[in-house]
C-alpha cells in the first residue's frame, strides 16, 4: 500500500490545534516534531543520557514545529487530504483576526507519496544480529546463518 505523507508546519502554541485538525479530518494518528520540546526533554533528563545519536539531534533539535500524518493513497486518503486543506484554510482565516489569540505559524502544507513496501522492509536493513552469551546468536530469518560456533535463536518463536 502506498501512503500520502502530510506535513504541516506550525508553532508550539498551535500544536494541539493542528493535531486535532488532522485527526478530525480523518487522519488515524500524528507524529509531532517540536524542537523546543525536544531540547527541554534533553535538558531535563540530561543525567539519564550519556549519549544521544547525532542524527537524532540534527533531525529533532532543529527546524520548525511539524505535525505529520500518513493517509492511505486512495480515494479515502485524498478525501481526507482535501478536508485537511479546507481546515487549514479556515484556521488561517481565523488567525487573521487579532482577537483570535493563537498564532498557528505558516501552516505550510507539504504532501509526498511514500511507497508502503519500503516501510515494511526498510527497518530490516538496519537490524544488526547480536550475540547472547557464548553460543547463542539472535539472527532474523532473512539473514544468512550465524558465524561458526554460534547457534541461532530458533526462528519463528517471536
Amino acid at each position: 500500500m502506498n501512503w500520502l505523507e502530510v506535513r504541516v508546519d506550525t508553532t508550539p502554541e498551535a500544536l494541539d490545534a493542528v493535531c486535532e485538525l488532522l485527526l478530525s479530518a480523518g487522519a488515524g494518528g500524528v507524529d509531532i516534531r517540536d524542537a523546543g520540546e525536544f531540547r527541554r526533554f534533553l535538558d531535563a533528563s540530561r543525567p539519564d543520557w550519556d549519549y544521544v545519536e547525532e542524527s537524532l539531534l540534527r533531525d529533532m533539535a532543529e527546524g520548525p514545529t511539524r505535525v505529520t500524518a500518513y493517509l492511505a493513497d486512495g480515494p479515502a486518503g485524498r478525501d481526507c487530504l482535501a478536508a485537511i486543506r479546507d481546515a487549514l484554510e479556515r484556521l488561517r482565516r481565523l488567525a487573521e483576526d487579532p482577537g483570535f489569540g493563537l498564532d498557528p505559524g505558516t501552516l505550510a502544507l507539504d504532501v509526498a507519496r511514500r511507497d508502503g513496501e519500503d516501510w515494511e522492509i526498510a527497518w530490516k536493513r538496519h537490524f544488526t544480529p547480536f550475540p547472547v552469551g557464548k553460543r547463542l546468536f539472535v539472527l532474523p530469518a532473512w539473514l544468512p546463518e550465524p558465524p561458526a560456533g554460534r547457534m541461532p535463536r530458533p526462528r519463528g518463536t517471536g
